[in-house]
């Protein structure tokens, strides 16, 4: 057998968690710090969940107030299964806490680069007020 530093060996994960799965692409001894932590995810689901809900009370906040539902629903539903997963190791449940804390995590950094993008776009456009007010400052001056 040749020595790959992708190989789980199985005694790394002896007495880390909760040991291996049946799927070597995904070790449950990975996974248990999401495991013990499972209480703080659904945490932060429900709380992110509530902001949605309460942005989305205005009728501007319903545009895009359901993106942080659906992110606070991802990080819950990623808590629950990991929470199940105290109980032993299920491979079902591993990619279906991993998948649904991949999704939150990417629908979250959309929107913090469209937020990236919206404030330099902010930005440039105070910019060139300022620049406008100077000059038309500088012109009447004269």
């Amino acid at each position: 057998m040749s020595q790959s530093p992708y190989n789980f060996p199985k005694s790394d994960l002896a007495g880390y968690g909760t040991g291996g799965s049946q799927n070597p692409m995904m070790p449950t001894g990975s996974l248990s710090p999401l495991i013990q932590n499972a209480g703080w995810i659904k945490l932060v689901g429900g709380v992110i969940l509530v902001q949605g809900i309460l942005i989305c009370l205005t009728i501007f906040g319903a545009v895009v107030g359901w993106l942080p539902v659906w992110i606070g629903m991802c990080y819950f539903q990623a808590g629950s299964a990991f929470e199940k997963l105290k109980a032993g190791p299920n491979p079902q449940l591993e990619f279906e806490g991993v998948s649904k804390l991949a999704l939150a995590i990417k629908i979250q950094a959309v929107l913090t680069l469209i937020g990236l993008i919206f404030s330099c776009i902010a930005m440039a456009f105070w910019l060139f007020t300022v620049i406008a007010l100077f000059s038309a400052a500088a012109a009447g001056a004269r």
